[in-house]
């Protein structure tokens, strides 16, 4: 049985509680996706322009003064061309690299034009990256972690005549009024731009805390017009509060899960860019509709193993991004004169459901997004498309920052197979960092205390006949499940539809939800008709569902579930029950367990790591087992055993049983195992209902 479970390898990702579901139901946000974010493709992007406007840019990449060009667009797509168009240099210690980066504007010389919905590329040149895909990689995790932030793809930019500039450069979102509305639903609140151009975006108090001390620090700048009052709150509240108002009024102020989300991809990947390290490149948002701040990443190549010898400022040079631990990860940096982290983060952190709650993000990103089986294709992906013209053109070698050739970013994916700590910027080829990252992370990170096992079970978004509440009506509805052995009372806590507004709606006293059973909230926005029935609505294009833990636990999210559109009588939901397989189903369950087609098999988890067999729709009390080879065929029950003669659709060489377990009162039945090596080979499992001789389909993992 051993040697089976050390060879199963599970290429699919389990899904995560998450927040923000991608706003592909935003007509702006869905054109550019279609048309400009093409992953699998290089865009090409020709500019033409005046050559004596261009070596004023190349000369004065300080300015942000645009000058007035001509673009050429060309992918599977679109072939278009966009007279007066504004270009100029853009970034902050980009502008300074030999293939520094560039802006484009649309709007700058024709008021309201889009290029499909985007007003901005923002043209990273990545320079310290020999892969050119640690930024996009990175952006990539944040949007998995449901953090809302830029989209990216790779364009082989030319300039002219590309003596001076064509190569290939990664363009990513602009955080503007469009991106705004897209996540959040509004745009005119104030959007702070935080960089360390000065003293660092960390925070802290300055001067006598007015407006206009902020104002002042080009650490930080207001992108819609607005003022810096709210910052000024903000970062008085931050600093001055009580430790007790801090605690009980902090999430009432910012998006604390989305805070938190954030920070465990900086912690996972080795994103020292941002807040915690850097004081450095992301957003502050007002979000109108909850009156909350909303952390927004930005500008995130350097990750994923780079180092510049920088960190700890004080002592031995050089960090192994890859073993740095949990407690202490963002000291001496330059976000903070001292060892301490920035304000924000050190008070949230001295909460221990703030900090519970980042240790279990931390873990939930190592096993989910940034686990090799769900990253290492995309890498492959990215190696195959950019190797043919990577640090080809303008930029190679003596005209490369640090001297990249073709052979560098081919080299860049696997090289450094360790911690290298002189081959800056990139002490970590991307692979072996990922791969050592999830396995430190595993075997060292503090594992949270467990949570109550509560979950959002089934979502009806448009209910025409399936079930009706006490009004007669049929409404929409979340169904709530107990995974535990004992009633757990829920009231206190919340139920929301904006994964940014916590407090929504509130659970009523006395709402208790049996052991392993189920209650029906009904999403009608008529509070009035019961006291089951919210103030918000579901929509039948998809969106997601958030459950709250009560007051007493802060800001800290117990559950979501992400549903896609759905059409009359759909619903969508765990199979099985209160697990993190999702599927829709055209036959609801409301108050009873979950279906999917008789008995069934799911498997969850990545390896290495921990894998978890679901089986669903089993003779409740009976046993269930779980049987697996190496590679699929026909084999057949032996005599002397129970169901003898059932026919597996496995190998009958290296047929084993890998585990039994009894099923649950609802049919259910799990089994958690430790995938310690992965293999290439197929391996196949199966569950088998030995009370009904019923069998799932084959799975090959």
């Amino acid at each position: 049985m051993r040697s089976l479970l050390a060879l199963i390898a599970i290429g699919f990702a389990a899904p995560l509680a998450a927040q923000y579901p991608q706003p592909l139901d935003n007509a702006a946000y869905a054109d550019a996706q279609d048309n400009i974010y093409l992953r699998d493709e290089v865009t090409q992007v020709i500019v033409t322009m005046d050559p004596g406007d261009l070596q004023f840019l190349l000369d004065n990449r300080d300015t942000d003064v645009y000058a007035d060009c001509t673009v050429r667009i060309i992918n599977s797509q679109i072939d278009e061309t966009y007279a007066n168009v504004g270009i100029r240099p853009r970034g902050n210690t980009a502008r300074d690299a030999k293939k520094n980066a560039w802006k484009l504007s649309f709007n700058e010389f024709v008021p309201g034009r889009t290029c499909h919905g985007l007003k901005k590329f923002n043209l990273g040149g990545d320079a310290p990256d020999p892969s050119i895909s640690r930024s996009s990689t990175t952006f990539d995790f944040f949007r998995a972690m449901g953090v809302p932030a830029p989209r990216t793809h790779h364009v082989w930019l030319t300039i002219n005549d590309g003596a001076d500039v064509e190569g290939v450069f990664v363009n990513f979102e602009q955080v503007d009024e469009i991106f705004l509305k897209a996540w959040f639903g509004n745009n005119g609140g104030r959007l702070y731009k935080c960089r360390n151009k000065g003293t660092g975006a960390n925070l802290t108090y300055r001067g006598t805390g007015l407006p206009s001390d902020y104002e002042a620090l080009l650490d930080y700048e207001e992108e819609n017009g607005g003022d810096f009052q709210l910052l000024a709150d903000f970062i008085d509240f931050i600093n001055n509060s009580a430790s007790t108002a801090f605690a009980t009024d902090i999430g009432e102020w910012l998006n604390t899960d989305g805070f938190l989300r954030a920070q465990a991809v900086d912690v996972i990947s080795g994103q020292w860019d941002g807040l915690w390290i850097g004081a450095n490149n992301y957003y502050l948002y007002e979000n109108t509709d909850t009156g909350r701040l909303e952390y927004i990443p930005w500008d995130l190549d350097h990750s994923i193993g780079m180092d510049y010898l920088f960190f700890p400022i004080i002592g031995n040079f050089g960090t192994d991004f890859a073993t740095k631990p949990y407690q202490g990860w963002g000291n001496r940096g330059f976000a903070m004169s001292g060892n301490e982290p920035p304000p924000l983060i050190e008070r949230m952190l001295d909460i221990a459901n703030y900090d519970s709650a980042l240790k279990a993000y931390c873990r939930e990103a190592a096993a989910g997004p940034f686990h090799p089986n769900n990253v290492f294709g995309r890498l492959d992906q990215l190696k195959t498309m950019l190797s043919p013209i990577a640090f080809t053109g303008a930029f190679s070698g003596s005209s490369m920052d640090n001297g990249y050739t073709n052979n560098s970013f081919n080299n860049s994916f696997t090289s450094p197979g360790s911690y290298s700590l002189f081959n800056t910027p990139a002490t970590w080829g991307l692979k072996p960092f990922i791969t050592k990252r999830r396995e430190y992370v595993a075997n060292n990170y503090p594992t949270p205390p467990a949570s109550p096992q509560v979950f959002i079970n089934e979502v009806m978004a448009d209910n025409e006949t399936t079930l009706a509440d006490e009004a007669g009506e049929f409404d929409d509805w979340v169904e709530i499940y107990n995974d535990e052995d004992v009633p757990m009372d829920i009231s206190g806590w919340y139920l929301s539809d904006d994964a940014g507004n916590p407090r929504e709606w509130t659970f009523p006293a006395g709402t208790i939800v049996p052991a392993k059973g189920y209650v029906i909230v009904w999403c009608d926005n008529d509070p009035l008709q019961g006291p089951l029935h919210t103030t918000f609505k579901l929509t039948s294009d998809g969106e997601g569902v958030y459950l709250w833990l009560p007051d007493s636990f802060g800001h800290i999210q117990a559950d979501s579930l992400l549903f896609p559109g759905l059409g009359n009588d759909e619903s969508f939901g765990r199979f099985p029950d209160g697990t993190v397989a999702v599927e829709t189903f055209t036959s609801a369950t409301p108050e009873a367990t979950n279906a999917s087609g008789g008995f069934a098999l799911r498997v969850t988890g990545n390896c290495p790591g921990e894998l978890t067999f679901h089986a669903g729709g089993a003779t409740p009390g009976g046993t269930v087992v779980f049987v697996g080879s190496i590679g699929g065929g026909s084999f057949p029950i032996p005599s002397g055993y129970p169901c003898a003669g059932s026919m597996l659709g496995l190998d009958s060489g290296s047929a084993t049983i890998v585990g039994q377990v009894t099923a649950d009162a609802n049919g259910q039945a799990s089994m958690v195992i430790d995938g310690q090596e992965s293999y290439s080979g197929s391996v196949v499992l199966q569950a088998l209902d030995v009370t009904s001789c019923n069998l799932s389909s084959a799975e090959e993992l």
